[in-house]
């Protein structure tokens, strides 16, 4: 099993624990590295791959439209007052040459990255993974795990409705393309099954939601946690309450509850009502409400299926829909709201009928698919259900042993 990626997360996350390799850009050098975790050394079909140096080719190129203008229809103007400008630029708009571009926006590589040539950089590392292992070849399934991360830079960058985001797209397909035709040639047409999806999807940019006359807003992280902190000094007594605020979860201090004998749930309770009156936020929930109840549906099911205790925070705070934190201009992500949420799913392959669902699935209902078509038993930690559409047609059949 190998994962490839331009972010680490996006390649030591789905690799797991036990994957044969997991490879990311290191968009200091331009080279793919990873972890001694799986290997004291990069193989040398990486090493090999890194001396080429692609990236600094792909860093001297112009990043231009693919396609006339009418394949742009849906998007923005290429001039608007939505996106980040990179440093160098004083608009964001075509042409954006990267060789002028790179040394002004670190690091070295970060401008390529936030490119389609990110994506072109790492369709050729999956082809180099593709000729220099045995990915395919023998009747041990393998898998093989690419995420593209581009997308998700330009997205942040210029917004989802941007004409670099659709234009991003338009180019990604011709790298799946290119991907699809390599495993044609390496493992076999008609020879292996894919899935693709996607890990999250975006909010419209905030600003020109406002323009819509959407409800929508942005607050400050910084003044809400340092106001958050101030009420629990007068509630409590003096001291740095909060910990820490990741991702709109705060982590509170156990050494300074454990001094002032305050009970944690206690404390979850106070600064969920604190944030509960502060505008933009929809709901608060506490880890104690969390592990005592039990929730079945919308965002509290979510947040109960991705509570590992060990690393969970005490309170969950969920802003109202359309509101960010004040990035200004790009977009982000990271509610429970569907424009978060929703994600595409395709099957293509062997094994896999043609057909089109719309019946609601989740992308933990991915593993059991797959262990299906593989005949084989469940993850240990699976909680989805198999898609039975996609299993329509059976599993494969298993090929005569000679």
């Amino acid at each position: 099993m190998l994962a490839l990626s331009l972010k680490d997360r996006a390649s030591a996350l789905p690799a797991g624990h036990m994957a044969d390799g997991a490879f990311w850009l290191d968009t200091n050098t331009g080279d793919f590295i990873s972890s001694t975790y799986y290997m004291p050394q990069l193989p040398a079909w990486v090493r090999d791959f890194n001396a080429l140096k692609k990236a600094d080719a792909y860093r001297q190129q112009t990043w231009t439209p693919l396609r006339e203008p009418a394949a742009y229809l849906n998007s923005l103007p290429d001039s608007n007052r939505y996106e980040r400008i990179f440093k160098g630029k004083t608009a964001a708009t075509f042409p954006y040459p990267l060789a002028k571009l790179a040394p002004l926006n670190p690091p070295a590589y970060e401008s390529m990255y936030t490119s389609p040539f990110g994506d072109n950089l790492l369709t050729d590392l999956v082809l180099a993974a593709l000729q220099n292992t045995d990915l395919g070849r023998d009747e041990v399934p393998d898998l093989l795990a690419v995420s593209y991360s581009s997308p998700d830079a330009v997205g942040h960058t210029f917004g989802p409705l941007s004409k670099e985001e659709n234009d991003l797209y338009l180019r990604l397909d011709l790298e799946i393309a290119r991907l699809l035709q390599a495993l044609d040639k390496t493992v076999g047409k008609g020879k292996y099954t894919v899935f693709l999806t996607a890990d999250h999807g975006a909010s419209e940019v905030t600003r020109y939601l406002a323009d819509q006359q959407a409800p929508v807003g942005s607050y400050s992280q910084a003044a809400l946690n340092q106001a958050a902190n101030a009420y629990l000094v007068t509630q409590l007594g003096p001291g740095q309450w909060i910990e820490a605020e990741r991702n709109h979860m705060y982590y509170l201090s156990r050494t300074l509850m454990k001094q002032q004998k305050a009970e944690p749930a206690r404390v979850q309770q106070l600064l969920a009502d604190f944030l509960r009156e502060q505008p933009g936020i929809a709901q608060v929930n506490t880890t104690t409400q969390l592990l005592n109840a039990s929730y079945t549906t919308y965002l509290e099911a979510k947040l109960q299926n991705g509570l590992y205790f060990p690393l969970f925070g005490d309170v969950r705070f969920e802003l109202l829909p359309g509101w960010t934190g004040d990035i200004g201009v790009g977009a982000s992500h990271g509610t429970g709201y569907a424009y978060d949420s929703h994600v595409p799913l395709l099957w293509y392959g062997l094994g896999i009928p043609t057909g089109v669902s719309y019946a609601p699935h989740v992308i933990t209902d991915i593993a059991p698919t797959a262990a299906m078509l593989l005949n084989s038993k469940l993850p240990s930690a699976c909680t989805g259900q198999p898609i039975v559409e996609v299993l329509s047609s059976g599993p494969p059949a298993k090929k005569a042993r000679k």
